[in-house]
């Protein structure tokens, strides 16, 4: 079975191959959700969507179905017709800063071998994270009631 390339050097060149190495980072904020578009010249039979290297515990989901999810990953397959590019969305949710790093889109059993597109991600601490809410309630020390209280707060935690 092949794998995502390990080598830097070959991850460097198969990337400039895909796309001239001009992608800008994918960014999101702490707590939302993407989904990121990869695109295959080929149609092939099995898809991956992995972080940093498509081995063991970095496969976030293996699957031959058009549409597969495994915790808070999903992938959505379309094949297109020979003109076309194939699509595969990826998506994460509840995004987390530990997140951050180096995706790949795989694609097996192609005409033309395993296909890779890659991409970074960067995520950031969101103003209303968890993280920050105690200094929203240090803003807000003389709210009258739970009530008011809650309905200040209680849009931002579950913001999505």
């Amino acid at each position: 079975m092949s794998t995502c390339p390990k080598s830097p050097w070959l991850k460097m060149v198969i990337s400039a191959l895909q796309d001239g190495d001009t992608k800008e980072p994918r960014r999101g904020e702490e707590g939302t959700n993407i989904t990121v578009r990869c695109s295959f010249r080929f149609s092939g039979s099995r898809r991956f969507f992995c972080r940093e290297t498509c081995e063991g515990e970095n496969i976030l989901i293996e699957t031959t179905d058009d549409r597969a999810q495994r915790g808070r990953y999903s992938i959505l397959y379309e094949e297109k017709d020979f003109a076309s590019f194939d699509l595969m969305d990826v998506s994460i949710t509840g995004l987390k800063t530990s997140d951050s790093g180096r995706y790949w889109c795989r694609l097996d059993k192609t005409w033309a071998g395993t296909l890779y597109d890659d991409f970074d991600l960067v995520v950031t601490e969101g103003e209303f994270s968890p993280k920050n809410l105690p200094s929203l309630l240090f803003l807000c020390p003389t709210t009258p009631k739970h009530s008011t209280l809650q309905s200040v707060i209680h849009p931002f935690l579950h913001a999505t």
